[in-house]
């Protein structure tokens, strides 16, 4: 199975940082929401805009943002 991307490439939409959702509640990078598309979980894509504080919840990955300021993070 082909990866999923991880920026938005569709016309007049290109760059933007994507994340997924996974089974309604799981925040995924592209990596591993592929792996749990192959395992045959539901898939949804999502852009993020503006969360600076977004990251995998398989990988810890952080998923960039947009338009957010990432030097301020917050740590919780």
């Amino acid at each position: 199975m082909k990866q999923l991307p991880k920026y938005s490439n569709l016309p007049n939409f290109v760059g933007y940082p994507l994340w997924y959702v996974i089974d309604d509640y799981k925040c995924q990078c592209n990596e591993c929401a592929t792996v749990s598309k192959e395992e045959g979980h539901v898939v949804d894509q999502q852009v993020n805009y503006d969360d600076a504080n977004l990251w995998c919840d398989e990988c810890s990955e952080k998923i960039e943002s947009a338009y957010a300021d990432d030097d301020a993070d917050i740590n919780v």
